[in-house]
């Protein structure tokens, strides 16, 4: 047993080593991870706030710093003035939209404490804050940010405000639908989330949204990773291209799709199940009575 507590030591520092912290105090979540941005997924989360230093997430490299007052033509303008930090096994931390000459020259190797700039309003932003973003160098994939960093208290529960059906260009809401005829149907979830430290009342998108029919998964959408396939972001195990999860998204705010989800005749339950990712979950379920094509 003795000989193991140098082994438990040694484990627990390397876990605290390695874990990684917000890089502001009294992080305000202002948007999450996948979120529908007309022409893109969003790649990160937005920490807002006031004027605020910004700190790595963990210790690291500077691998790059990219400040508005340089012309680099080919860089992305919208985020602005930004740092880029390397740290353990190829994971990379992104700091964006920071105040105009916030970034310290001359920074390398940087610690937990570090100070790397100051939130701003820089690219294409409209108000104060700071996107964080994640990125595994060995998938070549962003991911979602709340899977490195410490939870938030989060008490409030998903609601699901509706939950329709499309055929032929006929929508019908499940709140309402008693009888449909057998087919395949677009599914459209249409669910929002709150946050405990967001006072605004602001509208998030859940985690994890799945519908069923009969008990047997017909669509599953998980908001952990964006990569890039045939130069198209997909999102989630699925790989979920953005106008499939978000179709007619500027009409359908806040709203995930599901394509071709079968409707067997007979009476079946359509179940949604919406989960955000403190783990609070609701629960739908529509008993429709489907009537057989002769």
């Amino acid at each position: 047993m003795q000989k193991k507590i140098p082994l438990i030591i040694s484990f627990l520092c390397l876990f605290f080593l390695c874990s990684f912290d917000w890089p502001v105090s009294h992080p305000v979540i202002t948007g999450v991870f996948g979120e529908y941005r007309q022409d893109h997924f969003h790649s990160g989360i937005d920490i807002g706030g006031d004027i605020k230093e910004v700190r790595p997430v963990g210790p690291g490299e500077v691998v790059f710093v990219h400040e508005e007052s340089h012309s680099y033509s080919s860089l992305p303008a919208g985020l602005g003035n930004y740092i880029t930090v390397e740290h353990a096994n190829q994971l990379r931390s992104l700091y964006c939209h920071l105040e105009d000459q916030s970034i310290p020259r001359r920074i390398y190797q940087v610690t937990a404490e570090s100070v790397i700039g100051i939130v701003g309003n820089s690219g294409y932003s409209i108000g104060k804050h700071l996107h964080l973003s994640f990125f595994d160098q060995q998938t070549m994939s962003f991911f979602n940010p709340f899977l490195k960093l410490p939870g938030l208290p989060d008490a409030q529960y998903p609601v699901v405000l509706d939950v329709f059906v499309q055929r032929s260009g006929n929508s019908l809401s499940l709140f309402n639908a008693k009888t449909l005829p057998e087919g395949d149907y677009s599914v459209f979830v249409h669910a929002i989330d709150f946050r405990n430290e967001n006072t605004r009342n602001k509208k998030f998108l859940p985690h994890d949204i799945s519908v069923l029919i009969n008990g047997q998964t017909a669509g599953h959408i998980l908001y952990d990773r964006i990569a890039t396939e045939n130069n198209e972001s997909v999102l989630g195990q699925d790989k979920k291209k953005l106008y499939e999860l978000y179709r007619d998204g500027e009409i359908y705010i806040d709203t995930i799709h599901f394509d071709d989800v079968r409707f067997p005749a007979g009476n079946i339950m359509v179940t949604v199940k919406v989960k955000d990712f403190s783990g609070n979950a609701v629960e739908k379920n529509f008993l429709v009575s489907v009537r057989g094509v002769e």
